[in-house]
Formats: C-alpha cells, structure tokens, sequence
C-alpha cells in the first residue's frame, strides 16, 4: 500500500506538478518502519512486547539547522511520547539524550544496558517525572542515520530502540550490537532512503 501510494505521490509532481504529503511523505513512512521494527522486536524476543521504538529527524531547510523532533513511534500500547512532534533545540544544555548525540554528530551506535547507567544519561521534565520513569527502561539503543558517514557527513536522524522495565535483548553489549547489527541497521538505511525520496520529491519544480 505504502510503494502505492509513493508511486501516486510522484506521478501527481510529474503530471501535474502537486506535491500532497498527506497520500505519502517521510514521517508516514517512519511510521510503518517503527511500527515493522517493534514487531521484529517482539518476534526476537519470543515472550515480551515491553518495546518501544521511535524515530528522531532533524529539521532541515531552514536557515539554522539546529532543530529535532520526533516524528514517529510505536510501542505496545501505542502510549505518545511527551516529546512527539515537538520541536527542539539541539544545544538545549538541559535536553534529552538524544540531542547530545545530534550535538556530537557520531555514526556510532551507542548502547546503554542497566536502569541505573540509562537514568545517568536521560534527562526528565520533572521530578515527578523521574521517579516515574526511574525504573522504566532498561536497555537503549541509538543507531544514527547519517546522510554521509565520511567527514563532514550529517547526521539526519536516530532510530531509538528501549527495552522496557524488566525486558532485554540480550545479556551483554557486543551481544546487542550484533543483534543491532545484523537486524535494525538495515532499518536505518531503509530511513535513509526515504529521507532522499522525500527531499527528491520536494525538489521537483511545479509546472507553469
């Protein structure tokens, strides 16, 4: 349905030089690929649906490059995150996790296993927020999605994986990497690609 709906998308740029986001665009598709990515999750996993799978873009096109927001997930009960959709400053010395990873601009995946290690690095809202959540994730995985990966090379978005209370992937680091590896990296490609379909649609000028 989604490759469809690409192809009416461009056909409509081509015949008639309109560009509706609404039948396709980026954030649709990143969309279906966390929601593909959480039921691979639970498919591995065997007995657990504690998941929860989010994708963070960068806000490209303006003037400063400096902004992020979420713009899709999906977990087991389809609980928004506080921070969907919402704008936010990369250098916000008192942001999210997430925003030091776009601040350090690193292909490297990063893992973080134990509740205690994920609460040093995430940041809350409040304190009631802290105690909260102080107990809810125990493993992360961030696997930056970079536009080029040679010098220079932006990064445009991070594929976010937590393992939530009590679940896991795997008992150690290189385990998790391996998994991480071999099934949620050719994802992050898959983010990409979509990331250039939207840009290259968005580039094509409108007939006279």
């Amino acid at each position: 349905k989604k490759s469809k709906n690409i192809n009416t998308i461009i056909h409509e740029v081509i015949d008639k030089g309109v560009i509706n986001l609404h039948i396709w665009s980026f954030d649709i598709g990143c969309r279906l690929i966390c929601e593909k990515l959480y039921n691979l999750l639970c498919n591995l996993h065997g007995s657990s649906k504690d998941f929860g799978v989010c994708y963070v873009r960068l806000v490209e096109g303006e003037e400063k490059e400096d902004e992020v927001y979420m713009n899709a997930f999906f977990n087991q009960n389809l609980s928004e995150p506080s921070i969907h959709k919402r704008r936010r400053k990369i250098n916000d010395k008192n942001g999210y996790h997430d925003l030091e990873l776009f601040e350090k601009n690193k292909a490297d995946i990063e893992i973080v296993i134990g509740k205690d290690n994920i609460n040093q690095l995430f940041s809350w809202d409040s304190n009631e927020s802290r105690r909260r959540n102080r107990k809810k994730y125990n493993q992360y995985i961030a696997i930056p999605v970079f536009c080029s990966k040679e010098a220079g090379g932006k990064m445009v978005g991070l594929l976010e994986i937590v393992c939530l209370h009590d679940t896991e992937l795997a008992k150690t680091e290189e385990e998790i990497k391996e998994i991480a590896s071999k099934y949620f990296v050719p994802y992050a490609y898959l983010l990409l690609l979509l990331h250039k379909l939207e840009k290259a649609i968005l580039a094509q000028p409108n007939k006279e």
